[in-house]
């Protein structure tokens, strides 16, 4: 009986030391990606959107180009786009938004 006692606290605090690294989105701890590729946007498909441009995702233990769109405007709002932003625990994804 102890013994499972003891294996179960030390798997909640195996799990729980994990949770705050999830709790505020991943964090990366190698290199940023490279240069985001030049996303030349196609022809505004009507008025009144914004071109989000496109981004590096960090999947599977691997970089992965996501692809820029565009997205319908918002009024009084400006688009901040996402950035790689690098800190402490490693490189983190910011993502764009309106502000």
């Amino acid at each position: 009986m102890l013994r499972r006692v003891v294996v179960l606290g030390v798997l909640v605090a195996v799990t729980t030391a994990f949770l705050p690294a999830c709790s505020g989105g991943a964090y990366v701890q190698n290199a940023p990606p490279a240069a985001p590729t030049v996303d030349k946007p196609p022809r505004p498909p009507g008025q009144n959107i914004v071109w989000v441009p496109g981004h590096h995702e960090y999947i599977g233990g691997k970089y992965v180009w996501k692809q820029g769109h565009w997205q319908k405007a918002r009024p009084g709002k400006v688009w901040v786009s996402g950035h790689w932003k690098h800190t402490r625990r490693g490189h983190k994804w910011v993502p764009g938004h309106w502000k």
